[in-house]
C-alpha cells in the first residue's frame, strides 16, 4: 500500500483515533515532548496508520505533526488482525511497566471475549485458536499477548471493580498494582477503624485505676479539663494525622499547655506529609524544642506523591516554656530502632523508641500522660521505666485491651 497524505500544512483536518488504539496508555508528557523534539529534527519517519478512516498507530505522531505544521503520511492497514498490530507494535515501541501491561490484558481479553462470542455465540470466555485446534480461555491469551502473568491481570482485575480511578493511574503508569493494592488496604483499614470507632464510642463508661497507673474513658479534649493545671510532666502520644484530623494538633497544643508543668514537653509521633501543618499547629501554644527521628526496622513505606520510601519516622518534642536543658542528659536524636512484633490493632506502635525517649526526657517518678492511649503501649513504656501513667481512650474495645495490658505489665 503506498503512502498517502493525511492532511496539508494549512487547513489540517483532525482524524479521529480508532478505539482500538485506546488500549494502549498515551504517552506521558516526557514521552510526548521527546518525540515532538525528534519529529521537528529528524521529520516523520514512520508513517501513521489508517483502519476504517481513523488512526489505528500513531496517534501521537499525528498529533505532532500537526502541532509542528508537518504534513502527516499514512498508510491504510491491509491486514486481518488490527488488534494484534496496536499490541505488537506499541509493546515492543513503548517502555510499558508490567502493571501497565496488566491494564493492556484486561481490555485485550473483553476483546477476545467479544470476538469469542461472535464466533461461538455462547462461549464468550473462550477463543478458538484455529491453527492447534484448542479452546483457549480469553484471559490467557490476553495475558500472553501482553507479555504478563494470568495472576497479575486477575488483580488488575480487582482493582478495575473496587477502585477505577486508580485503575487509571496505573495505565498512565503513576502507580504500580503493588502500590495500588497498598492504597486499597490502607484505605480499607481506614474505614474499618473509623467504623469501630462510630460503633464503640458510648460504650466507654467507667476510668480504671491500677498501682501508678489511671486510665480516663472518653475524648481527650472533655477529659483534660478535669486534670490539674501544671500536673503532667511529659506528653508522650501518637495522634491521627490525616488530613480530617489536623485539627486534633491544635486541640492537642492547647490543652497540653494548661497540664504540663513549667518546661514539661510534648513528644507527639508524626507522619511525613503533614508536617508543616503539624509544626504550626503545635507552635500555636508550645515552644518547638527537637525533633527525634524513629528508624522503621523494615517496614519501610512509599509515598507516591513524592516518590519516596521512607525509612523513618519524627517525633516532634514541644516544650511548656524554654527547654529543660539542665534536665536532660547528652544523648542521640536517633531512637532505638522500632522491632517488628505481633501486632494486636492496626494503628499499634512500637515500645523500644519511646522507651528511650522517656528514659531521657523524663525522670522516675514523672507523670507521663497519653490521650490518644490505643492500646497502652506507651502507657507500659512509662511503667517499666517507674513513671507514673495516665491514658485517655475513647474506644471501648481498645481502652480495654489496654487496662488488660497495664495491668499485665505485657506489651
Amino acid at each position: 500500500m503506498s503512502v498517502i497524505a493525511l492532511a496539508t500544512v494549512t487547513g489540517a483536518v483532525s482524524i479521529g483515533e480508532h478505539p482500538l488504539s485506546a488500549l494502549v496508555p498515551q504517552m506521558t508528557t516526557d514521552e510526548y515532548a521527546a518525540l515532538v523534539t525528534d519529529i521537528s529534527t529528524r521529520g516523520l519517519l514512520e508513517p501513521i496508520v489508517l483502519y476504517q478512516g481513523q488512526v489505528l498507530d500513531g496517534r501521537h505522531r499525528y498529533r505532532a505533526c500537526l502541532e509542528l505544521g508537518i504534513e502527516p503520511r499514512s498508510r491504510e492497514y491491509s491486514g486481518t488482525d488490527p488488534l494484534g498490530l496496536v499490541v505488537a507494535v506499541n509493546l515492543q515501541r513503548r517502555h510499558l511497566t508490567k502493571s501497565q501491561r496488566a491494564v493492556v490484558a484486561l481490555a485485550l481479553e473483553e476483546e477476545y471475549a467479544r470476538k469469542a462470542k461472535e464466533r461461538q455465540g455462547q462461549r464468550t470466555d473462550l477463543l478458538q485458536i484455529v491453527e492447534k485446534g484448542e479452546p483457549v480461555h480469553a484471559a490467557d491469551l490476553a495475558a500472553r499477548a501482553a507479555g504478563v502473568n494470568r495472576q497479575y491481570v486477575s488483580e488488575a482485575k480487582r482493582i478495575r471493580a473496587q477502585a477505577p480511578d486508580l485503575l487509571l493511574k496505573i495505565k498512565s503508569g503513576e502507580l504500580t498494582i503493588s502500590e495500588a493494592k497498598r492504597r486499597l488496604k490502607r484505605e480499607k483499614d481506614w474505614v474499618a477503624d473509623a467504623e469501630a470507632r462510630r460503633i464503640v464510642l458510648a460504650e466507654v463508661t467507667a476510668d480504671v485505676e491500677g498501682p501508678s497507673w489511671r486510665m480516663l474513658a472518653g475524648d481527650f479534649r472533655d477529659r483534660l479539663v478535669e486534670l490539674p493545671e501544671g500536673s503532667v510532666d511529659t506528653i508522650v502520644t501518637d495522634p491521627p494525622y490525616t488530613t480530617e484530623t489536623l485539627g486534633l494538633w491544635s486541640d492537642l497544643a492547647k490543652h497540653a499547655a494548661r497540664v504540663l508543668k513549667p518546661q514539661g514537653l510534648l513528644l507527639a509521633l508524626s507522619g511525613h506529609i503533614h508536617l508543616p501543618e503539624a509544626f504550626a499547629r503545635l507552635g500555636e501554644c508550645l515552644q518547638y524544642g527537637w525533633q527525634y527521628i524513629q528508624p522503621m526496622g523494615g517496614a519501610n513505606a512509599r509515598f507516591l506523591g513524592r516518590h519516596v520510601i521512607t525509612e523513618y519516622k519524627p517525633w516532634l518534642v514541644y516544650s511548656n516554656g524554654p527547654w529543660p536543658s539542665g534536665a536532660i542528659d547528652w544523648h542521640s536524636d536517633v531512637t532505638s530502632p522500632s522491632k517488628r512484633t505481633e501486632k494486636r490493632f492496626h494503628w499499634q506502635q512500637e515500645c523500644d523508641p519511646v522507651v528511650y525517649l522517656l528514659e531521657h526526657l523524663t525522670r522516675p517518678g514523672d507523670v507521663v500522660l497519653d490521650p490518644f492511649v490505643g492500646i497502652g503501649t506507651y502507657g507500659l513504656a512509662a511503667l517499666a521505666l517507674g513513671r507514673e501513667f495516665i491514658g485517655i481512650e475513647a474506644d471501648a474495645g481498645r481502652f480495654a485491651l489496654a487496662v488488660d495490658r497495664l495491668r499485665g505489665g505485657s506489651t
